[in-house]
């Protein structure tokens, strides 16, 4: 979440909301997920990236419980979620990052309709692919 960029990268950076499997919360994926696909794009464009230390320093440690049972949902979908994006990027070619991010999600749809994934993954990945499509159509 610590995170500094360049303004053309603003349409491919899309923090991914929390949303529900079942009646158990899916949380703190957003800039993770984010990161991950920002940086499989970049990769894709032959773009670098650099880092450094935290410009924002957290004094607060959130209660390890609570962080277990937000992450519970997000560790077991994090590897399908990563393999659907490798998937979609086969896809998708260098460009500017708006029409890239919006392949990107056409592609992930596209992995998705075929998906053997169980059930209430998929249900998961439609509605974050949901909310993608939105921000690309944004950000055109």
């Amino acid at each position: 979440m610590n995170t500094a960029f360049v303004r053309e990268l603003t349409p491919a950076y899309y923090f991914l909301p929390d949303v529900t499997v079942g009646n158990w919360p899916l949380s703190r994926h957003d800039d993770i997920w984010g990161g991950y696909v920002v940086k499989r794009l970049m990769d894709l464009r032959g773009d670098l990236l650099s880092y450094g230390g935290p410009v924002v320093g957290h004094t607060k440690q959130t209660r390890l419980e609570r962080v277990v049972v937000l992450e519970q949902w997000m560790h077991l979908l994090s590897v399908p979620f990563y393999d659907l994006v490798e998937t979609a990027l086969t896809e998708v070619t260098p460009g500017e990052y708006a029409p890239m991010f919006a392949h990107l999600v056409e592609e992930l749809h596209r992995a998705l309709a075929v998906s053997t994934l169980p059930t209430h993954y998929r249900a998961v990945f439609t509605e974050l692919g949901s909310w993608m499509s939105r921000w690309a159509e944004a950000v055109q």
